[in-house]
């Protein structure tokens, strides 16, 4: 098995390689998480996230075949009132391939990013991930991840329209979801993230 650094050009490489965990989450979660209709579905997504100077995505392939990826985002948030200053890696997306799992690709795609953090000299890394993904919490237990935050959704109705309320409590913790997600919850707790280059 190899790990490399993507490039540009692996765009729908990338998106082929999310549809597996991105039908997961809208099979768990439909009236969020939109079902991939294609391989291509995410190529404009990639196209935004490896031109980041911030971001970082790694590929694992065997046999010249991309067996699952890992992307991380570099975040510096200043000291405010409440918090002090913040500085970690977010694995924002892990994703490995059905069939290449329970292989130690997994294992290698979180070295990479391990070893990536000890580059950049960042002392924490952080990831996301949905409640009903318990087989990722075991593995990411295994790998020396622990639990630090809970987030509950309530869903009502307001004049025949569905809303959701959505609560943080604790920090911002252990979950894999998007970039949009990530934003959302910057925005939520005012840390707009510093431009940062990796």
């Amino acid at each position: 098995m190899k790990i490399r650094k993507a490039i540009a050009t692996d765009r729908l490489l990338l998106s082929s390689v999310c549809v597996d965990v991105q039908r997961l989450h809208a099979e768990n979660h439909p009236e969020i998480f939109k079902l991939p209709q294609s391989d291509d579905f995410a190529t404009s997504f990639f196209d935004e996230i490896l031109a980041d100077s911030t971001t970082r995505i790694y590929i694992a392939e065997e046999e010249q075949r991309a067996i699952g990826y890992i992307f991380c985002k570099l975040f510096e948030r200043p000291e405010g009132s409440f918090t002090y200053a913040n500085r970690f890696l977010q694995i924002e997306h892990i994703s490995v391939h059905p069939e290449a799992q329970r292989h130690g690709v997994g294992t290698a795609l979180i070295e990479q990013a391990e070893k990536l953090a000890k580059e950049l000299g960042v002392t924490k890394i952080e990831l996301n991930s949905w409640d009903f993904n318990t087989n990722a919490h075991t593995f990411f237990e295994m790998h020396g991840f622990a639990k630090i935050e809970h987030r509950f959704w309530r869903y009502f109705v307001e004049n025949n329209k569905s809303h959701i309320w959505d609560l943080f409590v604790g920090e911002i913790g252990l979950e894999p979801t998007t970039s949009a997600m990530s934003k959302q919850c910057s925005n939520q707790l005012s840390y707009p993230p510093e431009g940062l280059t990796l």
